[in-house]
């Protein structure tokens, strides 16, 4: 059903076109379209798409969630497809802002293949709950014949940008499980709104802004790969998680992995965290905290490992680290600095 300021393109699609009744037609038709993953209803995203126009995007869209499971990212897809074939040819990829629910829907999306139409995907108060590193099997590496890979391996973002931007009046810090969970694959942002304002925030909307505008450096760090030692009589290893900033991955899972058996992974299926730090830090460099954590609760020897990745802020830049916990594992240790991908807007007014 159209809204006051939405209406619908196609009957036989979920999409609506912003078309306020006041303001300036005109806008930069270089701009990706952005789309609005928006529950009913739809006006509560009309305060962000008026900022959008402001700054100059001209094709403004909402699409409609009432499921966020595989079905429906899967019509999102189809949908993402169809609006730019119809109407946007000279376009290959889209902004999508997630509201709520919108935010789970737009990431399973990107998880599950829509990251080569998605340049940047921003969850606005979502409630995550699903880590990129839990679709191994249930957080466990279990070895193939030949010992090296994964059984399963983690879909990835490829090169999406994800901004999850959460409400710090829900979170309780690191191990906060409420509505702002902090996650290994996205940037992470708390601000003190709470979770429904974050859909008409202008605070919100400036930060947006500000990755589109490419004025930060994207500092990601990832698994390479793992030996572990030690004494088990299972031949695994205790749990264990790994913390980047203080911050937990695997989000809601752990890692038992078999002694004495090395894994090469893929680093673009293991991300441990994803940090931001501003341009003018240009030309320095930062140190990330980095901690293997044993979460075993029988007794004995306890793993420890707590180091600092002093990591050069440039652009393109990969640095490997090899680490050693106090049982003698050995762990490879991926850390990229990139500039996010940027769009091809004019700066801003």
């Amino acid at each position: 059903m159209d809204s006051l300021h939405w209406r619908r393109l196609d009957p036989g699609q979920a999409f609506y076109s912003y078309q306020p009744q006041f303001g300036d037609e005109g806008g930069a038709a270089a701009r990706p379209p952005v789309i609005f993953l928006q529950p009913q209803p739809l006006e509560r995203g009309s305060a962000l798409a008026d900022l959008f126009r402001e700054d100059g995007f001209a094709d403004i869209y909402a699409y409609a969630v009432h499921e966020t499971g595989d079905r429906a990212a899967q019509a999102l897809g189809q949908g993402v497809d169809w609006l730019l074939a119809e109407r946007h040819a000279n376009h290959q990829r889209v902004i999508l802002v997630g509201c709520g629910s919108g935010g789970l829907l737009g990431r399973r999306y990107v998880l599950r293949g829509g990251c080569a139409r998605v340049a940047f995907l921003f969850t606005l108060g979502s409630a995550h709950r699903l880590s990129l590193l839990s679709y191994l099997s249930d957080s466990v590496f279990e070895s193939q014949i030949d010992g090296e890979e994964p059984l399963v391996t983690a879909p990835h973002l490829g090169d999406t940008v994800m901004v999850n931007i959460y409400s710090d009046l829900a979170a309780a810090g690191p191990a906060g499980g409420g509505p702002g969970v902090h996650l290994p694959d996205a940037v992470n942002l708390a601000l003190p709104v709470s979770g429904e304002a974050l859909c008409r925030d202008r605070t919100a909307y400036e930060h947006m802004r500000s990755y589109l505008s490419g004025d930060l450096w994207l500092v990601t760090v990832r698994l390479r790969s793992l030996l572990m030692q030690g004494e088990a009589e299972d031949g695994y290893t205790g749990p264990f998680c790994f913390e980047v900033n203080g911050w937990r991955a695997p989000l809601n899972g752990v890692f038992r992995v078999p002694l004495e058996r090395r894994f090469e992974l893929n680093p673009e299926h293991a991300l441990l965290g994803t940090l931001t730090f501003p341009m003018t830090a240009v030309g320095r460099a930062v140190d990330i905290d980095f901690r293997l954590k044993d979460l075993s609760s029988r007794g004995g020897q306890r793993r420890k490992l707590l180091t600092s990745l002093h990591t050069p802020l440039r652009a393109g830049l990969i640095s490997e680290h090899v680490l050693q916990d106090s049982l003698g594992s050995e762990l490879g240790i991926q850390v990229r600095c990139d500039r996010p991908r940027t769009l091809p807007i004019d700066a801003y007014d």
